[in-house]
């Protein structure tokens, strides 16, 4: 992906990094941004980050092949989780295209694709990611577990979250619009869907620590509340240019 800033000129943007920036967002500093984007010092990977990626990664997998290969933490969330198939978009960039394959010197995952094919910008400064999966079938499984059909034209962005605490760190499906990455899923798909009227934003939360449990949290948003939502973030990235 290279630096995201070269000569104080922001080249590139992740969701997760809007959120280190903004001050309305839990634990965004302006100046933690600086530091490891402009200034280059890198954060250093805790116990708790490794555990996340090894459960994303046996969710991907099951998700694309409907292979059992979920651990206990993972197990927890399949309930909440879509079925496995070919339809559904997994680890799916915001250029509409999947992951590339991993790093075949280090192994690891790819992170990035060419910026200018990146479908979401936000102030003329296009955005990199992947989000975890993309439903498209129009039916979806709300809060309590059950399958629901949602109304004609609604795409779901669903994240797989790991926490310690699910009843005292997870985010209810009111409060998933006020974060950066929820709505900027939603703005990809708003872009990326002609027709599209709602998009269901839902995070599933599996529990680290204990006996294992999940839990799913999610909501129904128009679209053009998604494009408010984002033109906000829009005037945060400003401020990410001048700082």
């Amino acid at each position: 992906m290279g630096h995201t800033v070269i000569q104080g000129v922001i080249q590139s943007l992740s969701v997760s990094q809007v959120t280190t920036f903004d001050t309305n967002q839990f634990g965004g500093c302006q100046r933690r941004w600086w530091y490891s984007k402009v200034k280059g010092l890198k954060e250093e990977w805790t116990g708790s980050k490794e555990l996340g990626t090894k459960v994303h990664s046996q969710i991907e997998h099951y998700l694309k092949t409907g292979e059992e290969v979920l651990g206990k933490i993972a197990l927890a969330g399949k309930p909440l989780l879509p079925a496995p198939g070919s339809d559904l978009r997994v680890e799916w960039g915001l250029n509409n295209a999947p992951r590339p394959p991993k790093d075949p010197v280090t192994g690891e995952d790819v992170n990035y694709f060419p910026a200018h094919e990146s479908l979401l910008t936000a102030a003329g400064i296009p955005f990199i990611g992947f989000g975890d999966w993309f439903n498209f079938r129009g039916a979806a499984i709300d809060e309590s577990g059950s399958y629901v059909n949602d109304p004609a034209g609604t795409v779901e962005a669903g994240d797989n979250k790991t926490t310690s605490n699910i009843a005292k760190y997870a985010k209810r499906g009111h409060q998933l619009m006020a974060t950066v990455q929820m709505p900027g899923y939603g703005e990809f798909l708003r872009r990326l869907v002609l027709g599209l009227r709602f998009v269901r934003l839902s995070h599933i939360y599996m529990s680290t620590v204990g006996a294992p449990a999940a839990r799913k949290y999610t909501v129904l948003v128009p679209v053009e509340d998604v494009q408010k939502r984002w033109g906000e973030i829009e005037v945060v990235v400003e401020q990410m240019k001048k700082v």
